[in-house]
């Protein structure tokens, strides 16, 4: 990954509130320690890049970041044939554990020519 920090989309309210849906959704970019570097971020550059998308909905701020940053940094082995990373950014977003939430309707505009692996 080129920034080693990864992008994170919220529907929990408070952003980390396992159990409650949130009005809207919140960004923010998480450093290699999970901790909240900026709060906004451009999905326009990842037009022509490979990106992964990471679902979660784990119970606890702690689970959710171990598991994130263990596929993050697993995902930088993942070479193409040229021996560079085949993600250039990974994209988690977490949601709140409720009955319903598999069915919330959740939408987001990515670049027209954006690969998500």
């Amino acid at each position: 990954m080129a920034t080693g920090t990864m992008w994170v989309i919220s529907h929990r309210k408070e952003f980390w509130d396992p159990k409650e849906l949130s009005k809207g959704r919140t960004e923010a970019v998480l450093d290699q320690e999970c901790k909240v570097k900026g709060q906004r971020f451009d999905l326009s550059p990842l037009k022509g890049k490979q990106i992964a998308v990471l679902v979660g909905e784990r119970t606890s701020y702690v689970e959710l970041c171990e598991d994130y940053l263990d596929v993050r940094n697993n995902l930088r082995y993942v070479v193409g044939k040229d021996k560079q990373p085949v993600y250039s950014q990974v994209i988690g977003i977490i949601l709140p554990i409720i009955k319903g939430v598999a069915d919330l309707n959740v939408a987001y505009r990515l670049p027209r020519d954006c690969y998500i692996g």
